[in-house]
């Protein structure tokens, strides 16, 4: 890898460090979450953050500095650094306020701001099914009813005041940074928010959105998206089995589904096969880097066998649109948020981005024992 390249390898982890984005691939019971962020430089002025308080209780905040280049990328970082800090030091204390954040984070802003210089950002805080937020000029936040508007203009050193204001939980809600909607379109007839606008009904998944947006527009600035959904399909039980963690065990499994009428089964064994390997390696062998795989070696798995007594729950669901499959084991989990990060390099998570390669939308419980995986049909589409 060349200089330029390991430095760009470097400064993406070092924003991943910053945003730990909790939310991306996340569900909460019946609550799903995802976040899509792709810069348009090394050095960027959007960020997004994401984070799981308590059960129920979830934060979320895109930064969007005005300008380019350094300037902008040190205004993000900063702010986001400033989000997650004190967002440590209120949680270690119990002692959360989101009106004291906000009210901290625009001083802290001001403060760093020079001159001319602004600062977009939209905050958004889940608890007991409504929505707090403070919109500081970036686009409207999307539900399944409509477009709630910005209540604050961007901060600014003279900033004084801050809008709060709150809506009930909708069952579908999209955040996202301006480099979405004002991106071209290919086809030179104005900028992605007219399509946005309508496909926006028809999108149920975050991959949904982005793959509509590759298809139809340039990208030409920063690109953050959080989205919010409630799972809440109907759907019919298929499949279950639960079996003791074994090799025998699970090849047992796979060759049960091979065998069945189940659709997309191909797809299903695949994505249960890169499961189960990350299970054994991260829940299991608890292994986390690559000298770890090369000291205990897979070749172990016939002793863990006979020395592990944990089950694993498979279950499908089916409707007329998509499948639904339910992964839950009853280990230790491994540290999601590993996984999220690993997603964002180009030589890690290759297992997961398999599974998401291979399914519409992949969900993980905070734990990393349950796993929520959803595969369209092949002529699936549902509005919501």
């Amino acid at each position: 890898m060349d200089y330029h390249k390991t430095q760009e390898e470097k400064a993406l982890k070092k924003q991943m460090k910053l945003t730990e984005n909790e939310l991306e691939m996340f569900f909460d019971n019946n609550y799903l979450f995802d976040v899509y962020y792709q810069p348009k430089d090394t050095l960027n002025g959007d960020m997004i953050y994401s984070k799981r308080l308590t059960k129920n209780e979830y934060l979320c905040v895109i930064v969007d500095a005005m300008g380019k280049g350094l300037p902008a990328a040190m205004t993000a970082m900063n702010s986001v650094g400033f989000v997650r800090h004190s967002l440590k030091k209120a949680l270690e204390y119990n002692d959360f306020n989101f009106s004291k954040l906000l009210n901290d984070f625009v001083e802290y802003v001001k403060s760093i701001l020079i001159d001319s210089e602004a600062l977009c950002a939209n905050f958004i805080y889940i608890k007991d099914k409504k929505v707090n937020y403070a919109n500081f000029s970036l686009p409207p936040i999307f539900t399944e009813k409509g477009k709630i508007k910005a209540n604050n203009l961007p901060i600014r050193q003279k900033t004084t005041s801050v809008n709060i204001d709150q809506f009930n939980l909708p069952e579908k809600m999209l955040l996202t940074s301006d480099g979405l909607i004002e991106s071209p379109l290919k086809n030179n007839k104005g900028v992605f928010y007219k399509q946005f606008i309508k496909i926006f009904p028809n999108i149920v998944f975050l991959k949904d959105l982005v793959k509509n947006f590759k298809q139809k527009a340039i990208q030409s600035d920063d690109v953050s998206i959080f989205l919010f959904r409630k799972d809440n399909f109907k759907m019919k039980k298929i499949f279950e089995k639960e079996f003791i963690i074994s090799k025998n065990n699970f090849n047992e499994l796979l060759k049960t589904i091979e065998n069945s009428n189940i659709p997309q089964k191909g797809k299903i064994i695949f994505i249960f096969h890169e499961i189960f390997m990350n299970i054994l390696e991260h829940s299991i062998l608890k292994i986390d880097t690559k000298k770890d795989k090369e000291d205990k070696k897979l070749i172990q798995f016939p002793k863990i066998k006979n020395s592990y007594n944990h089950k694993i729950k498979i279950t499908i669901l089916k409707n007329t649109f998509m499948l639904k499959l339910l992964y839950e084991d009853d280990t230790k989990g491994f540290n999601k948020h590993d996984i999220s990060n690993a997603l964002h390099l180009k030589y890690h998570g290759k297992g997961y981005k398999i599974i998401k390669n291979l399914s519409d939308a992949v969900f993980i419980n905070k734990t990393g024992n349950k796993i929520k995986i959803f595969i369209r049909n092949d002529n699936g589409s549902q509005s919501t």
